[in-house]
This record gives C-alpha cells, structure tokens and sequence, in this order.
C-alpha cells in the first residue's frame, strides 16, 4: 500500500471515528429518544463497538492525569452500578421496605427488575461515549469538527421534525406544537437547546477569528442557528424557552462586553453580531404568542404537578434509603393509582423532577452518589481549564446547567438519546480542561509553550543538540575577521 493510500485511509478513519457519535446520537432522537429496552440495548451495543475501536486500534493513550481526576466520579459510578446490579438479585428484598414492596411481592429490592436491568444498560452506554469523548476532544480541531457535526445533525434533525410540523401540527393543550420525533414537545426542545448551545461555541470561535471578514462559512452558521432557535420556539416549551433566553442572554452580554472592550471583532463581524441581536429580539417578539397563551395555564400546570410530587412523596417514604430500583417509575405509578389521583397519574410515566426521581429509584444513597460524582467533574473541569479558555467554553458549561434547571421542572434528562448527548459533551470539556491545560504524563509542557513560544518538538531537539562552547578570546578573534 502506497503512502499516499495509507493517509487516505487514516483520514477515511479519523473522519468515520469524529462522526460516528453525533450520527447515533442523531438515530437515537430519529428512534424516539431509543429509551425502550431493545432500543437501548442495540444502541449501547453499537457505542461500546465504537468505544473498543477507537480506544484499541485509535491508540487513544488515556493518561495518568485523566485517571487521577476521575477517581472520584469513577468511585461514585461504580456505587451506583453497584447498587444498581444488587438491586435485581434474588433475594435482595432485605433492603426493601415499605407498603409498594410488599404490593410488588418479588423478592428482589427492584419492583421491576426487567426495567432496572435496561438501566444499567443505559449506564453503560454513558460510561462508554463520555470517554469516546476524550478521544474527540484530543485537539482544538477534532473538538471543533466533532460538534460542528453535531450541531448540522441536529439542524437537520430540526429541518425534519419542522417538515413533520407542517404536514400534520400536534396540538397540545390547544396550540400547535412541534414535537418532531418524540412524544413531548419538551423533550424536543431540550435537544434543540443543547445544539444551540453547542452552536454558540462556534459561532464564537468563528466571529473571534481574524482570518477575514464575513464568509460563506459564517453567513451558514448564522442561518444554522436561526433554525435552530425558530425550531425552538415552535415547540412552545416553556421552561426550556425561558432557560436559554436566560443562557443566552448571559453568554451574549459577556461576549458584546468583551467585543467591544478589546475590539477584537472585524467591522463587518460587529455589523452582523447586531444584525443577530436584532433579528433574535425580533423573531422571539413575533413567535413568543404560543408560549405567552401557555401561560394562561400555568395555574392548572401548578395544581397537576402538587399532586404529582405529592403522590410521589408518598412513595419516597416507603422506602427513601435505598429506593424502588432505578427505572421502576412506570411500575409505581401503576401501583399508585387511586380514584381521587386517577385524573393527573393516569398517563406519567416520569415525576417531572430529577432530584426526586433520583431518590424515588435510588435513594438518597443513589443520590449522594450521583452528586459526588457531578460536583466532582464539575470542580476539576473548572479548576483545570485554563482562565483564557473559559470564555469560551462557557455555553458547553451552560449545557449542564440547563439540563439541570429544566430536569426540577421536566423530565428530558431521563430520555436516553438526551443523556448521552450531555455525557458526551461533559467529556469534551473535561478533556479540554485536562488535556489542553497540559496535565497530561509528561508534564506541563503546553503551559510551557503558552509562556515561553518555544513548542515541545523544538525544546527536545535542542536538549538533544550537544552544547558548543567557545572562548571569548575566539568568539572575539571571529567577530574581528567578519568585520
């Protein structure tokens, strides 16, 4: 095989590998949100082929550093996985207490051990693409095309459930409302938040570069967003509408201020930055009628979900140690119907709040696991990424924050294909604070680099050069001849 043949081939690779989880994370939402048992199973059995690929033939080279900073998470995972497995062993009903036990009758501490067991499946999967994405977020470039791909799936993933809107409108609670592949429209608006805010990572880098005015490549990525945020609209999401316009409104002023502080925006870049800003304030005047009518029923939402947590709590009390088993909340509302909540439960499958199905499933043991784990990661992402880097990291750090503000009111972080895409993009921007701030086994030497211009290749090469010396009285005598 020529040498040419082999570059080929190794691009042909690296491109199939950095497209390879946008495009099932993309077939996931196509799916539904693949949240059912075979879904899931075949879905994570693709992800952990991928992950084996990229991670034996990639020669990826995980680093002692990487390791180190996720002991932490790593620990509280492998409780939780724990906790999990012992939940659906016979003979595990010792650790189960309370009333909705004894009316499951299993002698497992799962009530439903056949939907515990698709949640550990759906565990492995997150496990495995949060480190396919350290092998995606090995470079600045590799990082930028892997969600430049994300980003262009999801619009075209837009583009469809848009066509899918126009041809026959889901009317929900009397409005017209875009759900495109998933039975919530919320759902549907939390996959277009998290590409939007992965679309202002972009646009940002590219407004920040100083290689020419505007392009055809910029005008595209403006128009990407503008379907993104007229997709979002569509959906009339309440709760998610009003996150990213609190999200966007701080990554827009902090990104204008310091624009118009350093000045590092061409003109013509500073002309459509306001074209933005304006053509936003005036799209979200014009489509915002949905969400402002939805707010009539914010009342009658109000009174739903007080019986919901309510029923719910109840449940927690049963047993609030150890839980019911993790994906049994279809199984207790089942067990929970009464006359009086029949109206509201008939049809929740979900309790509308993270924390407390966190607990209802888990536990508060489940549940401090899962905070150490988060707040960990989150902490040594921070404290590692370097001050310059923050800026413009800020809306992939937005992603969790919205994912967890929008999850105390909804339930979009428990569909399967929502959860990976926020696993993965939390291993983008942990790679990028560990990797790029040079932390990796052979030390700081990108630091190194940042401080003194001088690149690890060319501080190696000249280490290696033997060192020539010679006296001043020569040095002198040289000097003279060349003058």
């Amino acid at each position: 095989m020529s040498r040419s043949t082999r570059t080929l081939a190794e691009s042909l690779k690296e491109h199939a590998l950095t497209l390879s989880v946008p495009v099932l994370v993309t077939g996931a939402h196509l799916a539904g949100g693949a949240s059912g048992q075979f879904e899931a199973t075949l879905l994570t059995a693709v992800i952990a082929l991928i992950g084996a690929y990229g991670f034996v033939r990639g020669r990826v080279g995980l680093t002692t550093a990487y390791w180190r900073d996720l002991r932490g998470p790593a620990v509280a995972f492998a409780g939780l996985l724990v906790l999990a497995v012992v939940s659906v062993i016979p003979g595990s009903d010792w650790l189960a207490s309370g009333w909705i036990a004894e009316r499951a009758g299993l002698n497992t501490l799962s009530i439903d051990p056949e939907a515990t067991w698709v949640e550990i499946v759906k565990l492995l999967g997150l496990l495995v693409i949060f480190l396919l994405a350290y092998r995606h977020a090995s470079t600045a470039e590799r990082m930028t095309s892997t969600l430049h791909r994300l980003v262009w799936l999801t619009v075209g993933w837009a583009l469809w459930a848009l066509i899918l809107f126009a041809m026959s409108a889901r009317s929900v609670d009397g409005i017209a409302r875009l759900t495109g592949t998933f039975v919530s429209p919320n759902v549907a608006a939390c996959v277009l938040s998290l590409g939007l805010l992965c679309w202002m990572t972009l646009i940002d880098r590219q407004l920040q570069s100083r290689k020419g005015a505007l392009n055809a490549g910029l005008l595209t990525s403006v128009a990407a967003g503008v379907i993104l945020a007229g997709t979002l609209l569509l959906t009339a999401s309440r709760s998610a509408i009003l996150i990213m316009a609190l999200l966007g409104a701080i990554w827009a002023g902090r990104r204008v201020w310091t624009w118009l502080t350093h000045r590092s925006v061409l003109r013509g870049r500073r002309l459509l930055l306001t074209g933005l800003v304006l053509g936003g304030l005036l799209v979200v005047a014009y489509s915002a009628s949905a969400v402002l009518l939805r707010m009539g029923s914010v009342g009658e939402e109000v009174t739903n979900r007080s019986v919901i947590m309510a029923t719910y709590a109840e449940a927690v009390s049963a047993n609030p140690v150890f839980g019911q088993g993790l994906g049994t909340v279809p199984r207790i509302s089942r067990l929970l119907l009464t006359p009086e909540n029949d109206g509201v439960m008939w049809n929740v499958r979900a309790v509308h709040n993270l924390a407390l199905q966190w607990i209802l499933e888990a536990g508060v043991v489940g549940l401090l696991m899962a905070l150490i784990g988060g707040v960990w990661l989150v902490l040594v992402t921070v404290a590692r990424l370097r001050p310059d880097m923050r800026t413009a990291m800020l809306p992939l750090f937005m992603v969790s924050g919205f994912m967890l503000l929008q999850g105390m009111v909804d339930y979009p972080a428990q569909i399967y294909s929502v959860a990976l895409v926020w696993a993965f993009l939390l291993g983008l921007v942990y790679r990028a604070a560990t990797s790029w701030a040079g932390i990796d086994a052979k030390g700081p030497i990108r630091h190194q680099q940042r401080r003194t211009g001088v690149s690890p290749r060319e501080t190696k090469h000249d280490t290696q050069k033997p060192i020539r010396r010679e006296l001043p009285g020569k040095r002198a005598g040289r000097a003279v001849r060349h003058g």
